[in-house]
């Protein structure tokens, strides 16, 4: 090979470089998205969602209706620095996390839908209003 066609692949070793040590740092989710554990459950004039959020702040977590039912997101981004002034040594990591899911839900979402974050537990409270229409397509 020549100098030329080495050049081409240093791009993809150092996609795979990084591809491996994710994976040697949290083996599980380098290669399986991380999904969080919901609840879903009828009382009486509402239905109640809670879902499993620790380690998110209340202001990381951004809750949308969207025509499906009720969209959860949770974006975590930190950036770490470390200085040892002995070493003479500076390191700055990124982590990126975000979790995202849509809880279909059989009911419209009302205006007067109320959320509660404590203890890494988001609850939802959805006041029960018109049943979801089902939509039938004509054939022409």
């Amino acid at each position: 090979m020549n100098k030329k066609e080495d050049n081409e692949f240093l791009p993809v070793i150092k996609d795979l470089n990084q591809l491996f040590n994710r994976f040697w740092e949290d083996p599980f989710t380098s290669f399986f998205p991380q999904q969080f554990r919901v609840d879903l459950y009828d009382m009486g004039n509402k239905i109640v969602v809670e879902a499993e959020l620790p380690g998110f702040s209340q202001n990381q977590i951004k809750i949308e209706a969207v025509h499906e039912g009720l969209k959860i997101i949770a974006d975590d981004r930190q950036e770490l620095e470390t200085i040892d002034d002995k070493k003479k040594y500076f390191k700055k990591e990124r982590r990126f996390r975000r979790l995202e899911r849509v809880i279909p839900l059989p009911y419209e979402i009302s205006v007067d839908t109320k959320a509660y974050y404590k203890n890494g537990i988001l609850e939802v409270h959805i006041p029960k209003t018109s049943r979801r229409k089902k939509k039938y397509i004509d054939i022409e």
